[in-house]
């Protein structure tokens, strides 16, 4: 029989430029299994002005070759965000057998990101 896991992790991050950072940690795609994330962001600068909001899905199999997509990253709802935000994104990553959740925010721009992600597993 094959296993069956769901789960959710939450967790947060402060960026203060336009370079990527991680929230949430790594989501391991089991050993001849797949993994469908479901995640969902929310991002407001220091200023209170600026705020950003996202969910995402995507699947990963994990085969003999790694980790690889099953079909493309779907934007369950696009990001809604003020047009001052217009530059910072939220995006699924693979890196080895496991994905990560990327944030990005702006230059010269502290950013508090809080993310949650669902995730289902099923290993073969």
């Amino acid at each position: 029989m094959a296993s069956q896991v769901a789960w959710t992790s939450s967790g947060g991050v402060v960026t203060t430029g336009a370079v990527q950072d991680f929230i949430i940690g790594t989501i391991t795609v089991p050993e001849s299994g797949i993994s469908v994330a479901e995640v969902t962001v929310i991002a407001k600068s220091a200023d209170d002005i600026h705020a950003m909001w996202k969910i995402i899905r995507s699947a990963r199999r994990n085969g003999t070759a790694g980790a690889a997509a099953v079909g493309s990253e779907v934007d369950i709802i696009t990001a809604q965000k003020d047009a001052s935000a217009s530059t910072w994104d939220v995006e699924l990553q693979i890196s080895g057998n496991t994905m990560l959740v990327g944030v990005t925010g702006a230059a010269a721009k502290t950013v508090t990101w809080f993310g949650e992600v669902r995730v289902v597993e099923l290993g073969l």
